[in-house]
């Protein structure tokens, strides 16, 4: 879990805590940037249940902080929550079995929102997110293109170890998921393992959130076309429809 200033992580940290699967099968991390004294001491009250890990930079932002946190990690397969998600205890049962097949470099589950009724931006913002998940991610699946979404996903160590989370990119997902495609991993998306997630409410953050998603994207797809033009990977069919997601 990557946090910075979120007192909502407690409901995240929790939901982990109690994920049906051997408890000497997972380790959970808790990648805290925060430096509001009241997330901090929220997530100090686990301390003797997850691992914290902290930074005296916030270098690189969330790509930063990820990349410090696998330093620390363990495991073969790397989950990523974001503090405000809450995944359904069976969540690691049901999303490990995919990586029995070596070739599977990540798997991306739903995303729903439990304050989507909050207002009418919340509604609008999630109306958006809904079309994402229910429509595009099927398409996506079916050209084997399924887009890291940056929570609510699981992804094989070595990859990460290989392309790490690039800290210049605003959409670090995206531009991992780029990478990911060229190269020919496969990816998995798993429609009916649902996590609960937050919208914006306010106008201005989902104002900020949408231009951070178009520019982040736009300039993830610059940054790794020749990759992905030169790639023996991705059919004329597959990079024409990965093109489509710069307008999308």
């Amino acid at each position: 879990r990557q946090v910075y200033n979120d007192p909502v992580v407690q409901k995240c940290i929790e939901a982990c805590l109690n994920l049906d699967y051997p408890k000497d099968k997972y380790e959970i991390i808790v990648a805290d940037d925060s430096d509001d004294e009241t997330t901090k001491k929220i997530i100090d009250k686990y301390k003797d249940k997850v691992k914290i890990v902290r930074r005296n930079n916030r270098i690189g932002f969330k790509a930063g902080a990820l990349n410090n946190a696998l330093k620390y990690s363990k495991g073969d397969i790397i989950v990523v929550f974001d503090s405000d998600s809450i995944p359904p205890k069976n969540f690691l049962k049901r999303i490990i079995p995919y990586f029995e097949d070596e070739k599977v470099a990540l798997v991306q589950t739903k995303q729903v929102y439990w304050n989507k009724n909050m207002n009418l931006i919340s509604k609008f913002a999630a109306t958006l997110q809904s079309i994402y998940y229910n429509f595009i991610t099927k398409i996506d699946k079916f050209f084997n293109l399924t887009f890291c979404a940056g929570s609510s996903v699981a992804i094989r160590r070595s990859v990460l170890e290989k392309y790490k989370w690039n800290e210049e990119s605003v959409t670090e997902d995206a531009d991992l998921s780029l990478k990911i495609f060229a190269d020919g991993y496969k990816t998995v998306y798993v429609e009916n393992v649902k996590t609960k997630s937050e919208v914006p409410f306010n106008l201005v953050h989902f104002l900020k959130q949408q231009a951070r998603w178009t520019f982040g994207i736009s300039r993830a797809f610059i940054d790794n076309f020749g990759k992905i033009f030169s790639s023996k990977s991705l059919s004329t069919v597959s990079y024409t429809h990965l093109r489509a997601h710069e307008t999308v």
